[in-house]
């Protein structure tokens, strides 16, 4: 890949991707986070890594680039009109320890991981140089499709 040397698919193996599944299947992002570094840190990686989420049709190489370069040693998370942008982020490594440790808990909720590592969010004054909002729209529904031109509506 351009921006980063290993990448993996955490779900249901829909990519070429190499392929690891949360436990158990569907147990939301942050133990799809944890499940995705545990595997990096089997290959051999060491240190941050980025989170992209599927539903995410618009994020572009730059933006990744951006992320991946950051200078903070924290992690790194965008904002979109005050809003964390957590599954378009980079995760340090001490922030991936935390999510191990918050999954072994129970905790499923990415927003208990920011609340417990220190974070250096970026507003659109620092993302927007490598992209604009709509790099952060994501597709839930097939309305969402719509709405972003990816799909015709029906014509019945």
């Amino acid at each position: 890949m351009a921006t980063c040397d290993l990448v993996l698919e955490v779900g249901s193996g829909a990519s070429a991707l190499p392929v690891v599944r949360e436990d158990p299947p569907g147990s939301g992002p942050l133990s799809a986070v944890d499940a995705g570094a545990a595997e990096l840190g089997a290959r051999g990686h060491e240190g941050p890594v980025l989170v992209l989420a599927v539903d995410l049709p618009f994020v572009e190489p730059a933006l990744l680039a951006w992320l991946a370069s950051h200078p903070a040693r924290d992690t790194v998370v965008p904002r979109v009109d005050g809003n964390a942008q957590s599954l378009c982020a980079r995760y340090s490594a001490e922030a991936l320890a935390v999510a191990e440790q918050l999954v072994a808990e129970g905790e499923q909720s990415m927003r208990s991981l920011l609340a417990a590592v220190p974070v250096a969010f970026q507003d659109e004054e620092q993302w927007g140089a490598v992209c604009d909002a709509q790099a952060f729209a994501d597709v839930d529904t097939m309305a969402d499709l719509e709405r972003l031109g990816l799909s015709k509506p029906s014509s019945l």
